[in-house]
Protein backbone atom coordinates (compact mmCIF):
# COMPACT_ATOMS: atom_id res chain seq x y z
CA UNK A 1 0.00 0.00 0.00
CA UNK A 2 3.26 2.29 0.61
CA UNK A 3 4.11 1.90 -2.71
CA UNK A 4 0.39 2.53 -4.30
CA UNK A 5 -0.10 5.80 -2.05
CA UNK A 6 3.70 7.06 -2.57
CA UNK A 7 4.20 6.78 0.81
CA UNK A 8 7.59 5.51 0.90
CA UNK A 9 10.74 5.86 2.75
CA UNK A 10 13.13 9.07 1.79
CA UNK A 11 15.92 6.75 0.91
CA UNK A 12 13.73 4.44 -1.35
CA UNK A 13 15.58 4.50 -5.21
CA UNK A 14 13.34 5.87 -7.70
CA UNK A 15 13.37 2.06 -9.30
CA UNK A 16 11.21 0.71 -6.14
CA UNK A 17 8.53 3.60 -6.58
CA UNK A 18 5.16 3.76 -8.50
CA UNK A 19 6.50 6.82 -10.44
CA UNK A 20 2.62 7.37 -11.77
CA UNK A 21 0.32 10.56 -12.01
CA UNK A 22 -2.81 11.62 -13.64
CA UNK A 23 -2.25 10.16 -17.51
CA UNK A 24 -1.14 6.48 -15.82
CA UNK A 25 -3.21 3.55 -16.27
CA UNK A 26 -2.36 0.98 -13.61
CA UNK A 27 -2.99 -2.61 -13.37
CA UNK A 28 -3.07 -3.75 -9.64
CA UNK A 29 -3.01 -7.61 -9.40
CA UNK A 30 -3.59 -9.13 -5.93
CA UNK A 31 -3.39 -12.61 -5.24
CA UNK A 32 -3.29 -14.50 -1.56
CA UNK A 33 -6.03 -16.41 0.56
CA UNK A 34 -8.76 -14.47 0.99
CA UNK A 35 -12.45 -14.33 3.34
CA UNK A 36 -15.36 -11.64 3.41
CA UNK A 37 -13.81 -8.32 2.64
CA UNK A 38 -10.06 -9.45 3.37
CA UNK A 39 -7.17 -10.87 1.56
CA UNK A 40 -3.77 -12.47 3.34
CA UNK A 41 -0.26 -12.03 2.12
CA UNK A 42 1.55 -15.35 2.95
CA UNK A 43 -0.22 -15.95 5.79
CA UNK A 44 1.14 -13.20 7.68
CA UNK A 45 -0.06 -9.29 6.68
CA UNK A 46 -3.71 -9.04 6.26
CA UNK A 47 -5.58 -6.19 3.78
CA UNK A 48 -9.20 -5.64 4.05
CA UNK A 49 -11.69 -4.10 1.45
CA UNK A 50 -11.61 -0.89 3.42
CA UNK A 51 -8.05 -0.15 3.20
CA UNK A 52 -7.95 -0.89 -0.20
CA UNK A 53 -10.21 1.57 -1.40
CA UNK A 54 -8.93 3.92 0.95
CA UNK A 55 -5.02 3.03 -0.66
CA UNK A 56 -7.07 3.86 -4.04
CA UNK A 57 -8.42 7.12 -3.19
CA UNK A 58 -5.12 8.69 -1.72
CA UNK A 59 -4.23 7.83 -5.45
CA UNK A 60 -6.98 9.44 -6.95
CA UNK A 61 -6.71 12.35 -4.44
CA UNK A 62 -2.83 12.34 -5.28
CA UNK A 63 -3.41 12.83 -9.01
CA UNK A 64 -1.49 9.52 -9.19
CA UNK A 65 -3.79 7.54 -11.94
CA UNK A 66 -6.04 8.24 -14.82
CA UNK A 67 -7.35 4.72 -15.20
CA UNK A 68 -7.11 1.79 -13.22
CA UNK A 69 -7.90 -1.63 -13.63
CA UNK A 70 -8.18 -3.85 -10.46
CA UNK A 71 -8.05 -8.00 -10.09
CA UNK A 72 -8.37 -9.73 -7.09
CA UNK A 73 -7.56 -13.78 -7.67
CA UNK A 74 -8.18 -15.02 -3.56
CA UNK A 75 -11.42 -16.72 -2.15
CA UNK A 76 -14.45 -14.73 -1.90
CA UNK A 77 -12.25 -12.02 -3.81
CA UNK A 78 -15.22 -9.88 -5.26
CA UNK A 79 -15.63 -8.48 -1.78
CA UNK A 80 -12.09 -6.63 -2.04
CA UNK A 81 -14.06 -4.67 -4.64
CA UNK A 82 -17.11 -3.84 -3.20
CA UNK A 83 -15.75 -0.79 -0.94
CA UNK A 84 -13.79 0.69 -3.96
CA UNK A 85 -15.62 4.46 -3.97
CA UNK A 86 -13.45 6.50 -6.67
CA UNK A 87 -14.09 6.92 -10.10
CA UNK A 88 -12.26 5.51 -13.42
CA UNK A 89 -11.78 1.94 -11.95
CA UNK A 90 -12.62 -1.06 -12.62
CA UNK A 91 -12.37 -4.53 -11.17
CA UNK A 92 -12.84 -8.04 -11.31
CA UNK A 93 -12.34 -11.14 -9.72
CA UNK A 94 -11.96 -14.47 -9.53
CA UNK A 95 -14.82 -16.02 -7.19
CA UNK A 96 -17.65 -14.39 -5.58
CA UNK A 97 -18.49 -13.67 -2.00
CA UNK A 98 -18.81 -16.86 -0.30
CA UNK A 99 -17.34 -18.25 -2.99
CA UNK A 100 -13.95 -20.39 -3.09
CA UNK A 101 -11.32 -19.94 -5.58
CA UNK A 102 -9.47 -23.07 -6.38
CA UNK A 103 -6.36 -23.90 -8.34
CA UNK A 104 -6.40 -26.48 -11.20
CA UNK A 105 -3.57 -28.95 -11.70
CA UNK A 106 -3.33 -30.55 -15.12
CA UNK A 107 -3.67 -34.46 -14.76
CA UNK A 108 -0.23 -35.81 -16.99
Amino acid sequence: MRVMTGRVHTATPRSKRLLSDHQSNILIYLTGHGGDSFLKFQDSEELTNVDLADAIETMYQGNRYNEMLVIVDTCQSESMYQKIYSPNVIATSSSLVGEDSLSYDVDQ
